[in-house]
């Protein structure tokens, strides 16, 4: 739909992705060990705090992180790109649509986390449809509405789908692990 020349960019986006988001999958990885003793234990209690402060610290990443990509989009862009104008400018235009992901983008992450230390299917289902479903609908159907911007957006369109997705599963077992 963009050429090459899109294909690039979008390329240097999901790099710059990778780094952010790695973040929020060192974080869930890390805290992991935690959720499971708490769940096993059953301390309703603990597992209560560290899912709340887990959210905190999603939701402050993500807005920091999303303000960091909108503000050093140019840089970015550079770093991969300085040499052609025409990726550069891209890059740019692509990244500043796809930053928006990372407001959000952590919770699925979470999520299929917190659903896997807990035991629940809901984890794989969750990582599942960040993973393959929900972006793969998005980036066919997406470009088709928006064109070009579209692609840009899809993960965006996917990380919404997900984020209410991990809402309802979390709703469904609120009361039966306490968190």
């Amino acid at each position: 739909m963009a050429g090459e020349a899109g294909v690039a960019a979008f390329g240097v986006i999901m790099y710059i992705s990778f780094v952010y988001e790695s973040a929020y999958l060192g974080y869930a990885q890390g805290i992991a060990p935690v959720i499971s003793f708490n769940y096993g234990a059953q301390n309703r209690k603990e597992l209560h705090n560290v899912f709340t402060k887990s959210l905190v610290f999603y939701g402050m990443t993500g807005l920091v992180v999303t303000l960091a990509s909108l503000a050093f989009a140019s840089p970015l862009a550079w770093l991969f790109t300085g040499y052609n104008q025409s990726l550069y400018t891209l890059i740019i235009h692509g990244l500043r649509l796809y930053a928006l992901s990372f407001t959000i983008s952590g919770f699925p992450i979470f999520v299929a986390s917190f659903f896997h230390c807990t035991q629940q299917w809901a984890g794989g289902g969750c990582h599942l449809c960040l993973s393959i479903l929900f972006e793969l609908i998005a980036i066919l159907v997406r470009p088709l509405i928006l064109g070009v911007d579209g692609i840009g957006i899809s993960v965006d369109a996917a990380n919404v789908a997900a984020l209410l997705l991990a809402i309802w599963f979390w709703k469904q077992n609120q009361s039966k692990y306490g968190y």
